[in-house]
């Protein structure tokens, strides 16, 4: 089993895993920040990408909008970041 992403390691790292994310372990209620970067996963290219613009769709339900996406330093993973969009 994935281990939980607590939300100390995503405020320290800014970052989840859209695996975290779509398996419901990792809670973002008290991240405090405006941007968040998303990182894939899964073992192959359409996987990776499916599953990321999933977890971008799932964090639109709670004010995260997409600003870009784009390939990591290592060219193994995708990198969405979002935005936290102003409720008012």
């Amino acid at each position: 089993m994935a281990r939980q992403q607590s939300p100390e390691e995503i405020v320290q790292t800014r970052q989840v895993s859209a695996g975290a994310v779509l398996e419901g372990r990792a809670d973002l209620r008290d991240y405090h920040y405006k941007h968040l970067a998303l990182l894939s996963d899964g073992s192959v290219e359409p996987e990776r990408l499916a599953r990321l613009m999933a977890a971008v769709e799932h964090l639109d339900a709670y004010g995260w909008e997409l600003v870009t996406l784009s390939p990591s330093t290592d060219a193994r993973r995708l990198i969405a970041v979002l935005r936290r969009r102003l409720l008012g």
